[in-house]
């Protein structure tokens, strides 16, 4: 079957920019098998060291995910479109939450239309990333 493979932006550049791959495969294990020998540089990042899927990596089929239709399992159909989309994480504390805004009152903090108590703690704001990632995002209200 000939499926049609749509690469997203963050993926693009293991694959010498092409958005789109047409490939002639059956399931799943064959599509990434295909695109790891059109693109060496894709090992790895489509597949851990058991062979599966990376967990951050989601698979639709048609616009349905493909857990939902079966897994590696699922037989692809002849024209189905397919779109690889890697989870993208990351993010800073907004421009105007300085350290000095975080550390005033909830009265002085209301005025920026950001509901204390919202994920965040005013005084025991984290200062690395890593305790920020553990943290709740802040709800920023118009």
């Amino acid at each position: 079957m000939t499926v049609h493979v749509l690469i997203p932006t963050a993926l693009r550049r293991f694959t010498a920019g092409a958005k789109e791959i047409e490939c002639a495969v059956a399931d799943l294990p064959e599509l990434l098998v295909s695109l790891e020998q059109s693109f060496p540089e894709l090992k790895g990042r489509l597949r851990d060291d058991a062979g599966e899927v990376r967990r951050f990596l989601n698979i639709y089929v048609n616009e349905e995910d493909i857990r939902f239709l079966g897994g590696p399992g699922y037989r692809f159909n002849e024209g189905d479109e397919v779109m690889l989309v890697p989870s993208i994480a990351g993010g800073a504390t907004p421009y105007f939450l300085s350290s000095s805004l975080l550390k005033s009152s909830a009265a002085e903090f209301m005025q920026y239309r950001i509901p204390v108590g919202v994920g965040l703690s005013l005084n025991k704001w984290p200062r690395c990333a890593s305790q920020r990632a553990q943290r709740t995002s802040v709800l920023v209200m118009p």
